[in-house]
């Protein structure tokens, strides 16, 4: 294998994300108080208050659900290396190995400004109109078009330095 031209690690760390699991936590507040009205001080929480064991497994299912994305979130990252014969990509969690694409394989290649909720519909691995999207933020990205007919968009923070690089790979 040869010595990458190009990495980049790239992150969950738009405010709207946190905002959002900040949000989740602060929604989970009234069942934690729910749950210490109805175990800790014996009182029935709410008009028609449901079992305790019910109560915890809720309570409990629902802070282990915020707590699990957020975790998910904070480690989840999109990892892309080009190497002169071939672009190797990993989302951890979700792939457990590198994912691989020979130039080869590469009919075209550009860097390309997308709209990630109108053409794959958000952020993450996506599939839409366009092919497949790897994308953490942000709207620029490495367009693929394989042989075979497939596209794979991968984004990127740094569309310059990685268009620079595959211009010099010489992958048109």
């Amino acid at each position: 294998m040869s010595t990458p031209l190009y990495i980049e690690e790239q992150r969950f760390r738009q405010p709207w994300v946190w905002i959002g699991i900040a949000l989740s936590i602060v929604g989970l507040l009234p069942l934690w108080h729910g749950l210490y009205q109805q175990l800790g001080e014996g009182i029935p929480w709410g008009d028609n208050p449901t079992s305790d064991t019910v109560l915890i497994v809720v309570v409990a299912g629902m802070t282990l659900l915020i707590l699990g994305i957020m975790i998910m979130l904070l480690n989840a990252r999109l990892v892309i290396s080009i190497t002169r014969d071939q672009i190797g990509y990993r989302f951890r969690p979700f792939h457990r190995r590198e994912h691989v694409i020979r130039w080869d394989e590469v009919a075209k290649a550009e860097i390309r400004s997308y709209r990630p909720i109108m053409e794959y519909g958000g952020w993450g691995i996506r599939i839409g109109a366009g092919g497949r999207a790897y994308n953490v933020s942000g709207t620029d990205g490495l367009q693929l078009e394989l042989k075979d007919g497939r596209k794979v968009l991968f984004g990127t923070q740094k569309p310059h330095e990685l268009g620079a690089v595959v211009q010099q790979i010489g992958v048109r």
